[in-house]
């Protein structure tokens, strides 16, 4: 794992970053998620972008 980043519920769309060091991959992959402990929730994740930082 390359970056997590805890969170909680938000009350309408909001952007989250997350920065990553990538060394010397030049391939990754992008997992989202989260635990409901035991609670019915929803999850949405769109507009995700990746860019290179200098």
């Amino acid at each position: 794992m390359l970056a997590e980043k805890p969170g909680g519920a938000h009350p309408e769309y909001t952007k989250v970053s997350v920065e990553v060091e990538t060394g010397r991959e030049s391939l990754i992959q992008l997992y989202a998620g989260f635990f409901g402990h035991g609670q019915d929730v929803w999850f949405q994740l769109d507009d995700v972008v990746l860019e290179e930082l200098r």
